[in-house]
């Protein structure tokens, strides 16, 4: 079997072409990839299918292209890796792989399709005319570079590049970088490399390989379009409606893809030195948990704050994230909506149990507050509602500003805070703006306001005793921390 370009697959429709109308310019870039060059750097607007090419372009490289599979020793499995920002991101690569796959009556007979992997056996014939079969796998990696090595793959993809370095550890962009792209060795001249996002401001190696590109850098395509450049169905009084939502600096960078330094953020999270992970309940008194409630759309942020025993001026940030609503952005019934939400507030309980003996208090948003208090009243905890708006939210946002900056709020580097502190806004007419972008609405960064406002206007409420007695170990902390 010889190799079919990508450019064939994606118009054949027993391969790439049966599911998906590409757009003439997404069939182009993908083109492009059948060229001798080993790097594909792609700075692209929102919305502009870049999973879905990045995904036809591993499904290419993994099963249809028998060339590769001749190169490694029979038995060995030859790998498409995909770093993502996070596991649910990398989950839906591969579920959007598995709909080209699924499309296709010649790969799909072919191809086991689990959560986090792809697994082909391809029938093959080698160089001497003797048929074997090949395995080849699409693995879609969460960030986290110590569990990237000791794979040999014909194609690296890196999926939001720019959004890689949201925690300075193992998972920041660069340590991946590194991880990954030695595995490409064994295929040399043949190996591809797959760079792709929206920009996320003039810092971090997406920007520094986009300008790398642009410079001339050896064997390296640059690709650089705005959504409507692609898309072309975008009218221009959408582009308008974007640009109103958004504000001019957010619109740049996320339709536009053009690089904005901080593009009007609030926080600067730059040069600050954060804690190895959530305070843990002992270490800290007067707890106060931030809600931030949702139920379809955004995600319901949670952050603990307390002050710290040995210094009760510095705050400590404990167990804090976001959690999935559901199927964001879509409609949802509401047996399933009623559901999801009871299970994100058991998940927040099992999060905060272990700091109400500690003495611990609730602040909630209005959103749900019914039924926020319902569920922990039954617990032995009546939640108290912060709502800000105008004047007084632009105060208390100015306050943890100042907290974190001063290092009297101990933060660590939990994946949703981060990216939610660096979206918030401060807008021309001096107001506190917080976009909703790629599913989320700073609904972590939200609760952790909630929580540092209700203890800055009264650090030393009695908290309530909870009426149920607490068995959650200290160092468990649920899907939080």
């Amino acid at each position: 079997m010889k190799p079919i370009t990508i450019d064939q697959a994606t118009r054949d429709p027993k391969l790439l072409g049966s599911v998906f109308d590409w757009y003439p310019e997404q069939l182009r870039l993908l083109g492009s990839v059948d060229g001798p060059e080993r790097r594909h750097i792609w700075n692209l607007g929102r919305q502009s299918g870049k999973d879905l090419m990045l995904s036809a372009g591993a499904v290419h490289n993994c099963a249809l292209r028998p060339d590769l599979d001749l190169v490694l020793p029979a038995g060995m499995v030859r790998d498409v890796l995909v770093a993502c920002p996070r596991r649910d991101q990398a989950q839906e690569f591969i579920a959007t792989a598995a709909v080209h796959i699924e499309g296709s009556p010649l790969l799909r007979q072919h191809a086991e399709i689990l959560s986090d992997r792809i697994l082909f056996e391809l029938p093959r014939t080698d160089e001497a005319g003797k048929p074997y079969t090949a395995k080849a796998r699409i693995l879609a990696l969460p960030a986290n570079a110590r569990t990237t090595r000791g794979h040999r793959a014909s194609m690296v993809i890196f999926n939001e590049q720019a959004f890689l370095d949201e925690s300075g550890g193992p998972g920041s962009d660069e340590a991946l970088w590194r991880a990954l792209t030695p595995s490409l060795r064994a295929f040399g001249t043949r190996a591809k490399i797959m760079c792709s996002s929206t920009p996320n401001g003039t810092s971090g190696k997406f920007y520094e390989l986009c300008e790398q590109a642009e410079n001339g850098w050896k064997s390296t395509v640059y690709e650089h379009a705005a959504t409507w450049e692609i898309v072309p169905n975008v009218t221009p009084d959408e582009i308008e409606e974007w640009r109103d939502e958004l504000g001019q600096s957010w619109f740049d960078q996320e339709y536009a893809a053009e690089w904005v330094d901080g593009a009007g953020r609030f926080f600067d999270l730059t040069a600050l030195r954060y804690t190895d992970g959530p305070a843990l309940p002992a270490t800290g008194t007067n707890w106060v948990c931030g809600l931030d409630p949702a139920t379809v759309r955004d995600r319901f942020g949670m952050a603990i704050v307390g002050q710290s025993i040995e210094d009760p001026e510095v705050w400590l940030l404990g167990a804090a994230g976001s959690l999935e609503t559901g199927s964001t952005g879509r409609l949802m019934d509401i047996d399933a909506e009623t559901s999801t939400f009871k299970r994100n507030l058991e998940t927040c309980w099992t999060a905060m149990a272990p700091y109400v003996p500690h003495g611990l208090r609730i602040a909630t948003d209005t959103a749900k507050a019914q039924a926020v208090r319902s569920f922990f009243g039954r617990k032995g905890i009546e939640p108290e509602l912060v709502s800000l708006k105008g004047e007084e939210m632009k105060a208390a946002y100015i306050s943890v500003k100042t907290r974190i900056q001063d290092e009297s709020l101990r933060l660590y580097e939990q994946p949703d805070l981060m990216e939610d502190l660096r979206t918030v806004q401060m807008r021309d007419s001096q107001q506190i703006h917080l976009p909703r972008i790629r599913g989320r609405h700073c609904d972590t960064a939200s609760a952790l306001v909630a929580a540092c406002q209700m203890l800055r206007e009264n650090a030393y409420a009695p908290a309530a005793a909870p009426m149920i007695p607490v068995a959650v170990p200290y160092s468990q902390f649920g899907e939080f921390g």
